[in-house]
């Protein structure tokens, strides 16, 4: 049995809006890094994790299937925030925002869709600018519970399998989704005054678009890698920074890309002597 490496009764202390580097000294070991409150922090898959805001946190270390360590971490006010970063490896306990229904007209098939407050005016702009090209943009979905992503799992695992399931879906509690800021979308074209159901159209246009609205697309070709799920075209996440949004869609990359090459690193913890960096914290 494995001795976790824990440090329970003294939480590594960070400042919001720092990176900090949680160091393992084995380079022939690919670790997997998941954080259990995303809204406090978050992580990326190579040990880096990022304060978002104040309060506590654990980020747990896994070599395989067996977890290794429970890192605990206490946030300190400090300056403000980037974008959070969720994904499979971030957990989301609640939605980002109050939610609110989107209206009907924006919508697929006329369903009951909310989205974070805070989404819903670039989305309704984004709707209305892509229409003025002739490109009819829906929702079809928004907001998710628990509940429902775990039916969309065993929706998938019993058409596609096991495995191919989890390449599209995130566990639930770890789905984009639950945050209110992603939307899937479809829709399609006028031609002639009339509507033409046509979702590749929709893709093309907002993945030279979104971006001029605060959006990214969240799973981008050639990411599986780093994003650990399948492209997905279709799926759009609201960050707010359109200059930030405008770097991905420009640079072609993700926002774990973003944060481990753009953002320096505050200090850096060996984590195999985790008790010298507490001693002098």
């Amino acid at each position: 049995m494995v001795n976790i490496i824990s440090n329970i009764n003294e939480p590594i202390k960070l400042n919001a809006g720092e990176i900090v580097w949680l160091k393992l000294n084995d380079s022939e070991t690919n670790f997997r890094y998941i954080s259990l409150n995303a809204y406090v922090i978050s992580v990326l898959q190579n040990g880096k994790i990022i304060a978002n805001s104040t309060g506590f946190a654990t980020v747990e270390i896994y070599n395989g299937n067996e977890k290794i360590a429970e890192i605990f971490c206490e946030v300190l006010p400090g300056k403000s925030a980037l974008p959070v970063l969720f994904n499979r490896y971030n957990k989301i306990s609640y939605p980002a925002d109050e939610l609110v229904l989107l209206n009907k007209a924006y919508v697929s098939k006329k369903r009951q869709i909310y989205i974070a407050k805070k989404v819903r005016k670039s989305y309704y702009k984004m709707c209305r600018e892509a229409k003025a090209e002739n490109v009819c943009i829906y929702a079809s979905q928004g907001y998710r519970r628990f509940s429902d992503q775990l039916a969309l799992i065993d929706q998938f695992t019993q058409s596609e399998g096991t495995e191919a399931a989890m390449k599209r879906c995130a566990p639930a509690g770890f789905s984009e989704h639950h945050t209110g800021l992603a939307l899937d979308l479809g829709g399609g074209l006028i031609v002639d005054g009339a509507y033409v159901s046509n979702s590749q159209v929709v893709y093309d246009w907002i993945a030279e678009n979104c971006y001029k609205y605060g959006f990214m697309i969240k799973n981008p070709p050639n990411k599986e890698h780093i994003t650990g799920t399948m492209y997905e075209p279709w799926h759009i996440r609201y960050i707010a920074d359109e200059s930030l949004a405008k770097v991905l869609h420009e640079e072609s990359i993700t926002l774990d890309e973003y944060f481990d090459n753009y953002i320096s690193v505050a200090y850096e913890i060996d984590l195999n002597n985790l008790s010298v960096f507490l001693d002098n914290q």
